[in-house]
């Protein structure tokens, strides 16, 4: 298989292995192609190296792609309970 050019190749060359696009995915692949944005970077790219915090929320870690970067995950309960009061009120 050959080395895609862009993010927006990958992202296809790794939906086209898993599963066909739908309609909606692939214009925005098209429009990502068109003006050669990149595409947000799945978890799978990133190593994670250790939790440097936990809160209420959730986690923070950090993690590497290349570069270092912290990566905060919310724990979904929370979240939901939080989206359920802010459409109640």
């Amino acid at each position: 298989m050959e080395k895609p050019e862009n993010k927006a190749d990958a992202v296809l060359q790794q939906q086209s292995q898993t599963a066909e696009l739908s309609a909606a995915d692939q214009r925005l692949v098209n429009i990502l192609k068109m003006y050669d944005m990149p595409v947000k970077d799945p978890l799978e790219d990133y190593v994670f190296l250790k939790c440097i915090g936990k809160g209420y929320y959730g986690k923070i870690f950090k993690a590497r792609n290349r570069k270092i970067y912290l990566k905060k995950s919310m724990y979904k309960n929370l979240t939901l309970n939080i989206n359920r009061i802010e459409l109640n009120q």
